[in-house]
């Protein structure tokens, strides 16, 4: 199973390591929806307090393998490549491999099928 499948996202180290980001329910259960995403968007948007919020997430979903501490005190990786590494991990986690939202008629592929079907035989045995 490919990376994609797990959630997982590989962010590039300067010491040459990479480590794998991924959210999971136990991770998101830490600081909560509304916690990460104000932390995103703080660091997206290079709103004050940015550098802590790239920390935490970093800290967040690597498990622990990149600390918090270690990123603000020098140890960090590309800020562009951080930050799309943790974005791609959030639109994994919510929306899985496609990366965005099923649209309404998706929600049921037997309904598609069915409609069809339908047509199909209305089509075929209709009256001339």
């Amino acid at each position: 199973m490919s990376d994609e499948h797990l959630g997982i996202v590989r962010l590039p180290m300067p010491d040459g390591r990479t480590v794998p980001l991924r959210f999971t329910i136990g991770r998101m259960g830490q600081m909560g929806r509304d916690g990460i995403v104000s932390r995103i968007s703080s660091v997206i948007e290079g709103l004050p307090g940015d550098g802590q919020a790239l920390a935490e997430l970093l800290d967040l979903t690597s498990g622990g393998e990149i600390s918090a501490k270690d990123v603000l005190e020098g140890e960090q990786p590309p800020l562009e490549l951080a930050i799309f590494a943790i974005t791609e991990a959030w639109a994994l986690f919510r929306f899985g491999p496609l990366r965005k939202p099923e649209s309404e008629g998706s929600a049921n592929p037997l309904i598609r099928l069915w409609t069809q079907l339908k047509t199909l035989y209305r089509r075929v045995f209709a009256r001339g």
